[in-house]
């Protein structure tokens, strides 16, 4: 069951300074409408903590091309995951692959990423917890992309982003 406000509620709730995410609101439980009202009901960039991109990992928990388009389109970040079911795959090289396609299609202040470190999903061949980070950073510079733009998929999109809306 997912909560469904009426306009009345939503209005006043989403016209003050605050941000949602919807990084739990997968399809069944109302996830896509769930994204289209945030983003209807307010000029408050999304956040979507931590998830994956169908463009690499097809599944109903990712995040189609056309949300990551809408939720770019007002300065909101999306983290990308670092579990298989949100890439795919079972390495730093998926990752970066997810990330690149996110980039792709929302530009590089738009993607973040999305760790899920908390015990609760299996994390990549090589990465046991935070301090293996950098095994995704030479990923990412290995195929290509300036310690600038890595910066900002590391943190600084975040940053921006709560610097903007808190």
């Amino acid at each position: 069951m997912y909560w469904r406000f009426t306009p009345a509620v939503e209005l006043p709730f989403f016209s003050c300074p605050v941000s949602s995410s919807a990084a739990t609101a997968s399809p069944p439980a109302g996830g896509a409408r769930c994204s289209a009202t945030n983003r209807r009901i307010t000029a408050i960039a999304v956040v979507v903590s931590h998830t994956g991109v169908r463009g690499t990992c097809d599944n109903q928990r990712n995040l189609s091309d056309a949300q990551l388009a809408a939720i770019s389109s007002n300065g909101g970040v999306v983290g990308i995951g670092v579990w298989d079911t949100a890439v795919c795959g079972a390495d730093a090289r998926a990752i970066a692959r997810a990330i690149e396609h996110a980039i792709n299609v929302m530009g590089e202040d738009g993607v973040g990423l999305g760790s899920d470190f908390d015990g609760m999903v299996k994390l990549p061949k090589g990465m046991k917890d935070v301090r293996d980070l950098p095994r995704l950073t030479e990923a990412l510079i290995a195929r290509g992309h300036p310690v600038a733009r890595v910066e900002k998929i590391l943190g600084g999109n975040f940053r921006r982003f709560l610097g903007e809306v808190l």
